[in-house]
């Protein structure tokens, strides 16, 4: 049901009109779009993304890159994006695109718990080093405690799911 509020989103976005089609017609539109938009997710831009983006050493996201998907040198984990990737990883696995998308999204969220997680203050650190260890900004503004919750609830959803499929 997400993939298709998906799919209506981005048909909105490319229909000729101004105007919103009746719901019939809305389905054929959606149908001609949906095979180029799955495409152009799994062909484009998952692999841009995975596995490149996993840091296995430290765990997390290395989000330092170039246009090019070069990982450039130096950079942060901030908890907007460390939580979206966590999301998009789980969207993924809960869609039934591989079990791979839901280990990579445990990179993430075991990150977001062990090292972003702020046990002083009952909130997330806004960014830390590389490693998670050195906190570099504390304040949390409201999309950084609601970002990673939300990833964290579409998580579990996914592993529920997985775990329900056994794979």
């Amino acid at each position: 049901m997400q993939c298709r509020a998906a799919i209506a989103f981005l048909v909105n976005l490319l229909a000729p009109s101004s105007d919103s089609p009746p719901a019939r017609e809305f389905s054929a539109v959606a149908g001609q779009y949906r095979s180029r938009l799955e495409t152009n997710l799994l062909h484009n831009i998952v692999p841009f993304w995975h596995p490149n983006t996993l840091d296995h050493t430290n765990g997390g996201y290395l989000l330092n890159h170039d246009v090019n998907g070069r990982l450039k040198s130096g950079g942060s984990k901030m908890i907007v994006s460390q939580a979206r990737m966590v999301w998009f990883y789980s969207r993924l696995a809960r869609a039934g695109y591989g079990r791979k998308y839901l280990d990579a999204a445990e990179v993430g969220h075991r990150f977001l718990r062990d090292k972003m997680w702020d046990p002083t203050n009952g909130g997330f650190h806004w960014e830390v080093d590389l490693t998670g260890e050195n906190k570099l900004r504390t304040s949390s503004y409201s999309s950084g405690r609601r970002s990673p919750r939300s990833s964290c609830r579409r998580y579990r959803r996914a592993l529920r799911n997985c775990l329900h499929r056994k794979g």
